[in-house]
């Protein structure tokens, strides 16, 4: 394998982190003004040629973290994994786990009610969580129906 990057930076273990050039290569997000960082085992690179030595103008300094939004998104993932444990606590089943996560992956507005799995504050889907359990204010509502397209997919 062939690959021109610039090193990000390299550890004692052995890693190696390159960054695609933007000019090279658009990144995987689609954004122009972001690159993409790949990490390299160096115990399974039989060669590696350095093509030329990067001085300190050529360094770009990394880019500043927004600490507030990954303290936010810490948060709601201790929040989901409580809410996760406070269900399998109550004695939920696996199929009810596994339809809440896979009704996770699309509505983010989805919570636990005793066994009851409640999507957006409008259906619930009582145990046994098949799409016949799915109940909202009437049975041809728009949410309803499309809350047991999801649960048939997943069975």
């Amino acid at each position: 394998m062939s690959a021109r990057h610039a090193p990000s930076c390299c550890d004692t273990l052995h890693v190696l982190f390159l960054d695609t050039p933007v000019s090279e290569c658009a990144s995987s997000s689609g954004k122009a003004n972001v690159s993409d960082i790949r990490m390299v085992n160096l115990n399974f690179v039989s060669e590696l040629t350095v093509k030329k030595e990067a001085g300190s103008s050529q360094l770009t300094p990394p880019q500043p973290l927004n600490t507030e939004k990954l303290n936010t998104r810490a948060k709601q993932n201790i929040d989901e994994r409580q809410r996760l444990a406070a269900a399998i606590s109550a004695g939920v089943s696996h199929d009810g786990i596994r339809l809440f996560l896979a009704i996770r992956k699309t509505i983010d507005d989805v919570t636990w009610q005793g066994k009851n799995i409640i999507v957006m504050n409008q259906v619930t889907i009582v145990p046994a969580y098949r799409p016949e359990n799915c109940k909202g204010k009437s049975d041809s509502d728009a949410s309803v129906l499309h809350v047991r397209k999801i649960v048939s997919s997943h069975f």
